[in-house]
């Protein structure tokens, strides 16, 4: 399987989570762990800001009116 990522893990990342990976026996996340906290960080940029801001642009009268909670469910889906 070819890696997405150009570059190889960060030695000091790899050396900080292999302790946790050999507990659990997931020996091929230190491999993958800068691929796997990328993704979650994007995915927190995505629901946390760009999406609020793309519901505002393109629903400026129906988003900011929602409730807070319905707000966060739209911003998920």
């Amino acid at each position: 399987m070819l890696d997405p990522f150009p570059f190889s893990p960060p030695p000091l990342l790899v050396r900080a989570i292999t302790p946790l990976a050999d507990a659990f026996s997931m020996p091929t996340l230190p491999l993958h762990i800068h691929e796997l906290l990328f993704a979650a960080l994007l995915y927190h940029f995505i629901g946390a800001y760009f999406s609020p801001l793309l519901s505002r642009y393109f629903f400026p009268s129906i988003y900011p009116n929602l409730p807070r909670r319905t707000r966060l469910n739209w911003d998920v889906h």
